[in-house]
């Protein structure tokens, strides 16, 4: 925690858990100064005077130097600053300032946009979805803020992201001349996939210039649907290849309140090569359904014992979505009308469903996650070719605690859980997401579905995805292997391979000590060194990738646990190493520079 000085006694340095302070050489000296909102309706100045007592700039002495750091007063829309005529005078704002006023919700960051030594500021708040630019035409010791762009930059498009924007001074092109990135500071109520905007400094670092260039940075390479991801397999088009429907939470656009929607990727490619191009976003025309119904989550299965998979979708409210696949065995998928709200089934919040037939009496059943982190079961009480449930899950025969299946954290309250279904080993497992971001499997008690299901792995996979995750899994290479899918509240998927046999036998593995992958340095120069497992491997393939999937070289070792790779022609940025055992496959990020 970093504290300063206050009347002979220590203070903390505050700043909310939604801010973002100023960290930069703002005195001139050469160590880290610290611009940071207290809560007020100003930016206090926290001085490192490491260096000015002798120490060096891995020391951090903070004084407070400054309580009004440039003279200017935040007016309470957050969309102008107030300056101060006078550089010895803090403003206080137009009609004075007697109450002290709060004001939260800043972003601040720092750079020096006319080569005078002296930062100016660039200025997010809560309640803007623009930048303000304040001038600096003081020093580095007395900043005097006495122009201001509020619509930063006008010179060029300004920065518009509803709602709390921020921008970030690095260089993101790799030319060696900073640039400008905005985006949102909140995870939620702003754009979503739209929300990484580059401004390329098209001049010097002395003298800056930034052109928008696109608003999707990095985001246009790879599948981002908005906020939530829920995959789901089916071979659509029954050309024997999986096929990948993704349920999305929202997708945000102005002025419209809820977007989200079913978005149908077709794999292009061969039974061993598997490519996924997206061909409709709007799959089913479940957009319509926007304005009552969102964070769809679809599920397939044979619900009606004629051979083909039906449609089931869960949505934010609780309820579910059903469409009849009329097509037949072995026909591309041809669905009836949707029905909404189906079989007057409500779980809660968020349903997630699965399909499978858990109780072996040979009717599938549905198995639905919800918001709360408990597993619902509605055992089917139709007929083979007439599916029915009883829509209360607190109602026998149903079971609103499955397992007693509970994924929230301790000490929370919600737990998002989204059940998958595997058959291994003879044994039925249930891979579920969570709100944490990481997976879980139980093994399900087949004889008696009302008692506890034992966990397997609270943390399956070493997978942590940030936040609510999304399971599917499937065989997608024929290679006799599941891989597995996981959507995230990003809005993106993560693409794995595991060690389960499509036969229900998982195959030998080394053990946990074996399993250590371990890299070094990194980020790594010029030779990056491998340390394999003790008990090592007879053959040792490797592979690297950069971000973007391509592949940039491989090769193979023989009988070796310690490795050197030449790095020094891979250009400088992220790469993933994908190591190949006897069984099994690891990628370690590493980074270049």
């Amino acid at each position: 925690v970093l504290h300063f000085p206050d009347d002979g006694m220590t203070n903390f340095i505050y700043t909310s858990k939604v801010d973002f302070p100023a960290i930069d050489d703002i005195d001139g000296d050469g160590d880290l100064d610290l611009l940071a909102n207290q809560g007020d309706s100003h930016v206090a100045f926290f001085q490192n005077v490491a260096l000015e007592q002798g120490f060096t700039t891995d020391t951090l002495i903070f004084i407070l130097a400054d309580e009004c750091w440039g003279r200017f007063y935040i007016d309470a829309s957050g969309e102008e600053l107030t300056l101060s005529d006078d550089p010895t005078i803090c403003s206080t704002g137009l009609k004075g300032n007697e109450d002290d006023k709060i004001h939260g919700g800043s972003t601040i960051t720092t750079l020096d946009l006319n080569n005078d030594g002296a930062v100016e500021l660039l200025y997010g708040d809560a309640t803007n979805p623009h930048i303000i630019c304040a001038k600096n035409g003081g020093n580095t010791l007395d900043a005097w803020m006495t122009d201001q762009d509020t619509q930063f930059p006008s010179y060029d498009t300004p920065v518009y992201i509803p709602d709390f924007a921020s921008v970030f001074h690095l260089d993101l092109d790799g030319d060696g001349i900073k640039d400008l990135i905005a985006s949102p500071n909140l995870p939620l109520n702003g754009p979503d996939y739209e929300s990484a905007w580059f401004y390329k400094n098209t001049a010097t670092n002395e003298d800056p210039y930034f052109e928008l260039q696109q608003k999707d940075f990095l985001i246009d390479e790879m599948i981002d649907l908005g906020t939530g991801a829920a995959p789901a397999f089916v071979d659509y088009n029954a050309d024997g290849l999986m096929d990948l429907v993704v349920g999305n939470d929202n997708r945000w656009q102005q002025n419209l309140l809820f977007q989200p929607s079913l978005f149908l990727f077709e794999n292009t490619g061969t039974a061993e090569q598997p490519s996924f191009q997206l061909v409709n976003d709007n799959w089913l025309n479940f957009k319509t359904f926007g304005t009552s119904a969102y964070a769809f989550a679809p599920a397939f299965g044979d619900l009606d014992n004629d051979g083909d998979p039906d449609l089931v979708v869960g949505e934010r409210f609780g309820t579910l979505f059903y469409a009849e696949n009329t097509a037949g065995a072995g026909n591309p998928v041809a669905f009836g009308p949707i029905q909404q709200e189906w079989m007057g089934i409500d779980v809660g919040q968020f349903a997630t469903p699965a399909i499978a037939d858990l109780n072996y009496d040979g009717l599938p059943d549905l198995i639905i996650g919800e918001r709360n982190g408990n597993l619902n079961f509605f055992p089917n009480q139709g007929s083979s070719g007439s599916p029915a449930f009883h829509p209360n899950p607190e109602e026998a025969p149903n079971n609103s605690f499955l397992g007693q299946v509970n994924t929230a954290d301790p000490g929370e309250v919600t737990g998002s859980s989204s059940p998958a279904i595997l058959e291994l080993n003879a044994a039925t497992y249930i891979l579920t997401g969570t709100q944490s971001g990481h997976l879980e499997l139980y093994i399900v008690d087949e004889i008696n579905l009302s008692s506890p299901f034992a966990l397997q792995s609270g943390k399956w996979g070493e997978i942590n995805l940030g936040k609510i995750t999304h399971p599917a899994i499937a065989d997608l290479n024929n290679d006799q292997i599941f891989e597995l899918v996981v959507g995230n509240f990003r809005g993106g998927m993560d693409l794995y391979t595991t060690n389960l046999a499509t036969d229900g036998t998982t195959p030998a593995r080394e053990t946990a000590a074996d399993m250590e992958i371990e890299l070094f340095p990194n980020p790594v120069k010029n030779i990056l060194h491998i340390n394999t497992p003790q008990n090592n491997f007879q053959e040792i393939n490797y592979r690297i990738y950069n971000s973007t999937g391509q592949l940039l070289q491989k090769g193979f070792f023989k009988d070796k646990t310690k490795i050197k790779l030449q790095t020094t022609a891979l250009p400088d940025g992220i790469y993933f190493l994908e190591i190949i055992g006897r069984q099994n496959k690891w990628t370690k990020r590493f980074v270049k520079t």
